[in-house]
């Protein structure tokens, strides 16, 4: 059961989205970022993610595994 949403490309999010990533991985999160958001690329390279639903370029995501 899904308990949260993290948004790696809000405002408030003032850390590194790869950092929180491995702060928050094993929790039961959806991340949400955007595929022009500049660390989009090495996200999806470092970790093993589940796309759940992709919204316009917003991509809704699970980490199954990495880093």
């Amino acid at each position: 059961m899904v308990l949260d949403y993290v948004n790696l490309d809000s405002e408030e999010c003032g850390f590194n989205p790869i950092d929180a990533i491995y702060f928050l991985k094993g929790k039961d999160i959806v991340f949400i970022i955007s595929t022009s958001n500049p660390y989009y690329e090495d996200i999806i390279k470092i970790f093993h993610i589940e796309i759940l639903k992709k919204d316009g370029d917003k991509i809704f995501f699970t980490v199954l595994s990495g880093g």
